[in-house]
């Protein structure tokens, strides 16, 4: 690992990434839903940017119960850093169906120059995987569809699929976060085993040879 980047991946797919922010910017704002890819963004952060505030915000969809996930991981995260800290802020709605809508309120209210969100591609074509219910056809794979576009977003798992984002823990020693993330977006607490998210998750482990250490 050099001073401004990570490479991660398995042998046959690295991919190297970039979670330092820019020198000038001392405040960011940090989506956290409660998954794997928010957790490990906002703990990453935290461990390459000491210097640099960070809000948290989390969209408390009621379908997968985002708002406690999302204080799990904070709990966790804190508890990692050895450091004391705030709760995300709510934002949105609870029956929002993702956090396009709320990122982009928060973008427009200017409150902050740079905001982070962990949005990331998809299974790839070539794997039999249930199709969440939300996508179309033209958009079922490969970049999530409801990314906002704009120079305050940064997005820099978005070259990654699921098993970077995992190898990342790993990376960083920070497999102990894994535990209390949720990826399930059909149930509330544990797995359904049957929705996407699930799919994705054991498909990002299998990958990797890893065992999954988290229950949900």
């Amino acid at each position: 690992m050099e001073e401004n980047l990570i490479i991660v991946g398995p042998k046959w797919d690295r991919r190297v990434i970039d979670l330092v922010v820019p020198k000038h910017i001392d405040e960011i704002a940090v989506f956290v839903s409660g998954g794997m890819d928010s957790a490990i963004l906002f703990y990453a952060l935290s461990v390459m940017n000491p210097d640099v505030s960070i809000k948290t915000f989390c969209v408390p969809r009621s379908a997968d119960d985002a708002k406690t996930h999302s204080h799990n991981v904070h709990d966790k995260v804190y508890k990692m850093l050895k450091r004391p800290g705030s709760a995300p802020e709510l934002i949105g709605t609870a029956d929002e169906k993702n956090s396009l809508k709320p990122t982009q309120e928060l973008v427009e209210s200017n409150r902050f120059k740079l905001i982070y969100d962990g949005v990331n591609h998809q299974i790839p074509l070539g794997f039999d995987f249930p199709e969440f219910a939300g996508f179309n056809d033209q958009h079922s794979r490969g970049e999530r569809p409801w990314r906002v576009i704009s120079d305050v977003v940064r997005t820099p798992f978005l070259p990654l699929y699921k098993y970077h984002i995992i190898d990342l823990f790993y990376k960083l020693q920070a497999e102990e976060l894994i535990e209390p993330t949720h990826s399930c977006t059909a149930n509330t607490v544990g797995r359904c085993s049957k929705c996407m998210w699930c799919k994705e998750r054991e498909w990002g482990f299998n990958q990797l040879g890893l065992t999954d250490p988290g229950k949900c």
